[in-house]
């Protein structure tokens, strides 16, 4: 083997091992010794894609396209990158560049299918998807056509579609988790543990497997069991804030309270305007009789969009609790068809009146 071939399967295989830092390192001295060879640049430049490096990542395909003006993949390639960056129109525009110069090119008619998916397009993705199955039928594409129809809650259409790709793969995994989500849909929460199970024999590290296994315990009134699925979904993305958010519900539900906000700050940290983790923090800290700390997380959740009855109500409740029975009174009369909110915004009005504060 010559030190070309050597320094190249040394970069290989430091990509397949996600080390793409180390892959970079070996391209670069591919580069350094070896000049413009198209490979380079391009698998270079997906490493760099891999990392987050995007505009780096562009540099490199471009540097292809000017070696080679009809390297259909790096048409391609720019486009993942754009894709990457939520730039689905400019995405497109790179996969049509690579249709013209390849028309059967799989890769880019699954892409435009998915950039139109992200875009809400849905019926020009099943477009795009038809058409790279009609080249090469492909697990993958057969499951992002049952994406598609799941989201638009066609669940027994989308099992039908994720079943295709299983016949295509028996090992994508994917599948049988999206399956498990539209089972899950369905309501057939019994289907579903059986698919996350599924998935989790697979691949244990799967950690959005674990997370549903829990929601779906939730949803069961098993909340101590729910609890242990996301430990686990935890211990194997410690930045997972989903994770954090549906504990802390079950926390809640146990009358955990302050783990329950231990929780719901650690989803806010990590995912600052999901407006349902101030919304529970607020829950719990109301149980802890933290009145005015759950005043200012429900008017949080209510700025990033969260109003309803519920809201309502619970702000009405704590300042009535802090002897703010003006304010309560506000917030009750808020609510609608709720006997509860109407019995306290009468005792708030006569509270008001008799009793100043």
């Amino acid at each position: 083997m010559n030190n070309l071939e050597y320094l190249l399967k040394l970069a290989d295989e430091a990509f397949n091992k996600q080390d793409y830092n180390k892959s970079i390192e070996y391209f670069d001295k591919l580069i350094f010794y070896y000049g413009d060879v198209v490979e380079l640049y391009n698998n270079r430049g997906l490493a760099k894609n891999s990392i987050g490096m995007y505009e780096e990542a562009i540099k490199d395909f471009e540097m292809v396209i000017n070696i080679d003006p009809n390297y259909v993949h790096a048409y391609n390639n720019i486009g993942l990158v754009k894709h990457n960056l939520c730039n689905y129109e400019e995405a497109i525009k790179y996969y049509n560049k690579a249709l013209e110069i390849d028309v059967n090119c799989i890769q880019a008619y699954n892409n435009i299918g998915l950039s139109n998916y992200n875009l809400g397009n849905y019926d020009e993705a099943i477009k795009y998807y038809n058409r790279t199955i009609e080249i090469s039928p492909n697990a993958h594409t057969y499951n992002n056509i049952g994406l598609v129809k799941n989201d638009l809650g066609m669940y027994e259409e989308a099992i039908e579609y994720f079943n295709k790709a299983i016949e295509l793969d028996r090992n994508y995994f994917k599948a049988y988790y999206n399956i498990g989500l539209s089972k899950y849909n369905l309501k057939n929460y019994q289907e579903a543990l059986e698919y996350f199970n599924k998935v989790i024999r697979m691949d244990s590290n799967y950690v959005y497997a674990y997370n549903n296994i829990g929601i779906i315990k939730q949803d069961l009134g098993m909340h101590e069991e729910a609890v242990k699925y996301f430990d686990k979904a935890i211990e194997l993305y410690s930045n997972y804030p989903k994770a954090y958010y549906n504990r802390g519900l079950s926390k809640l539900k146990l009358k955990f309270y302050n783990d329950a906000v231990e929780d719901f700050n650690k989803s806010i940290e990590l995912e600052p305007e999901y407006s349902f983790s101030y919304y529970k923090r607020g829950e719990a800290k109301l149980k802890l009789k933290h009145y005015k700390e759950a005043i200012e997380d429900y008017n949080k959740s209510i700025e990033l969009g969260s109003s309803n009855d519920d809201i309502n109500f619970a702000i009405g409740l704590a300042h009535y609790k802090l002897s703010c029975y003006r304010d309560a009174f506000y917030y009750f009369d808020k609510v609608s068809n709720n006997k509860k909110a109407y019995i306290l915004k009468v005792i708030s009005k006569i509270k008001s009146i008799f009793i100043r504060n």
